[in-house]
């Protein structure tokens, strides 16, 4: 009567099924994929400027934060780099910003893109969107556009504490519950109207993290909706050799022709939307959330190309299910490398632990204990830790990873 939602018709349908399908096996050993990884950043995605987005020449090289924060984890050993850009792949990981003494820059980072997404913003919490894919949709606005300017605001509210992001995302988060379909969320080539699993992923981010940041069930109910909305885009079934657990990115075609993404894996999607699922699991069982993101990992991972290719290692664009074959850009496995972390219980991304009025980020695991943050990191090696969004301590090779906070 309240004019329908399928996130219970979509909860029904799997259980009825009998839950979440088994995930595939690996298509490799942890030491195999481990250097899977590394050929590609060491091999197809390097030049002497940096690593590139995608492996193709037409993707500038830059020496990504991204990047390097995956080759640290895969390697224990921070590469050796001039400089860090923030970003470069679909996940973000800023480990290596905070372990090669970058913090300050990091910090910068976030407040900026925080500040470009608060000026952005309507009076009624919304993002507007006018460009060339607009046509088509009954107005200018989606809930993945919105929520992805959410995130970057959330994001930062919860790194540092800011109270105007924090006030400015809630905005956008409440002004989001107007909404019923995941779309709008890649307006650089897909028309607004078309239902996205982007939008889903970037949806379940901001409202888990306004859950955290505020102690509102509402917004946990919010996130459970969205991550529903996702599951139409994950095969569930599978007859060929790579197939289950693949996700497509669309229903509806990029360009407004060509190609046509109904039914073909469009792997980094999914790895976006996995992320969200990753965080909601630590709150909400409404589905097996790991399970499904153990899936799309593996999908994901059996999708790389192998040992001995021109592209060995790294990840493409999308896959023909009929004829099992890969279609560029080809794409650096950087969360591919965050998510396999997370689901073995290692060290991934950044640390947050909150608690006695402070915030304190770190590259590794960190709790407040005593009116101190007890870091559990390395002894052998340096990194920073940020206090509140504000102070950078730095903690010297040899030293105990314990700060004192008042």
């Amino acid at each position: 009567e309240d004019g329908g939602r399928l996130a219970d018709a979509i909860e029904w349908a799997v259980k009825r099924g009998g839950g979440l399908p088994e995930v595939p096996d690996r298509p490799r050993d942890e030491e195999a994929q481990r250097e899977l990884h590394l050929a590609a950043f060491r091999g197809p995605l390097r030049t002497e400027e940096g690593w590139g987005h995608c492996a193709e020449e037409r993707w500038a090289r830059r020496w990504f934060a991204d990047h390097a924060s995956a080759i640290y984890r895969l390697t224990g050993e921070m590469p050796a780099v001039p400089r860090l850009v923030p970003g470069g792949a679909h996940i973000d990981n800023s480990t290596s910003l905070l372990v090669s003494g970058r913090a300050e820059r990091w910090l910068e980072h976030l407040a900026k893109q925080a500040a470009g997404a608060r000026a952005q913003q309507r009076s009624d919490g919304s993002f507007r969107y006018d460009g060339e894919y607009r046509e088509g949709h009954f107005e200018n606005t989606a809930s993945g556009l919105c929520a992805q300017r959410a995130l970057t605001l959330l994001r930062h509210a919860w790194y540092t504490g800011d109270a105007g992001s924090l006030k400015a995302g809630r905005k956008t988060l409440e002004y989001m519950r107007r909404f019923r379909t995941p779309r709008g969320a890649q307006t650089w080539e897909v028309p607004l109207h078309t239902p996205d699993i982007m939008a889903s992923a970037h949806l379940v981010r901001a409202y888990v993290l306004g859950y955290r940041l505020t102690g509102e069930e509402t917004y946990l109910d919010l996130a459970r909706r969205w991550a529903l909305s996702g599951v139409p885009f994950v095969y569930l079934w599978g007859d060929r050799p790579i197939m289950r657990y693949g996700t497509i990115a669309v229903y509806g075609a990029t360009n407004w022709v060509a190609p046509l993404w109904i039914g073909r894996p469009v792997q980094w999607c999914g790895l976006v939307y996995a992320d969200g699922l990753l965080m909601l699991a630590e709150h909400d069982s409404t589905l097996d959330w790991r399970k499904l993101a153990e899936g799309i990992t593996v999908a994901g991972e059996q999708m790389q190309y192998p040992e001995g290719d021109e592209f060995v290692g790294t990840l493409p664009d999308s896959i023909a299910l009929k004829t099992q074959t890969r279609y560029p850009w080809n794409i650096n496995p950087a969360p591919l490398v965050e998510l396999r972390d997370r689901l073995e219980g290692r060290p991934a991304g950044l640390s947050v632990a909150r608690g006695g009025g402070h915030i304190v980020v770190a590259p590794f695991p960190v709790e407040i204990r005593g009116g101190k943050a007890h870091v559990d990191g390395p002894s052998g090696e340096g990194y920073q830790v940020v206090i509140d969004g504000a102070r950078v301590v730095t903690i010297g090779a040899g030293e105990r990873g314990v700060v004192e906070l008042d």
